[in-house]
């Protein structure tokens, strides 16, 4: 080798350990950075903790007005049929009603009764009694 690539390398390696060589003043701003830094995770961390916290109590009350809201519709469900069941027993009565009347005009009909007679017998069979 000669001098000039021997100075050459010499210099390189010197720049290369100079850059390996901290400075005070490098880590005392790193020192302040770190402790910045730190408040700024510690104050995230707070703000992250307060929203989950948040969240979670809204979570909650959406639940119970869930439930409740649930509970309110099973009540009236509950309602709906039994007011359908009852109605089904009235169209029931009804058509037995409708049915009997027609049977009953028939035989009227057949032992040629007057309206008096068909009235008369209309409400035995309604009421149980003749008038």
């Amino acid at each position: 080798m000669d001098k000039q690539q021997q100075q050459t390398w010499k210099d390189k390696l010197e720049e290369v350990r100079g850059f390996n060589k901290p400075t005070l003043a490098v880590t005392e701003e790193t020192a302040v950075e770190t402790v910045s830094e730190q408040h700024e995770l510690d104050e995230i961390e707070e703000l992250l903790k307060k929203e989950f916290d948040e969240q979670a109590e809204i979570q909650e009350e959406n639940l119970e007005s869930l439930e409740e809201k649930r509970d309110r519709l099973q009540a009236e469900l509950n309602q709906v049929e039994k007011e359908l069941a009852e109605e089904t027993q009235s169209v029931e009565k009804s058509i037995e009603k409708l049915t009997e009347r027609n049977m009953l005009g028939r035989l009227a009909k057949s032992l040629r009764l007057n309206e008096q007679g068909k009235q008369k017998m209309f409400n035995y069979f309604e009421k149980g009694e003749i008038k």
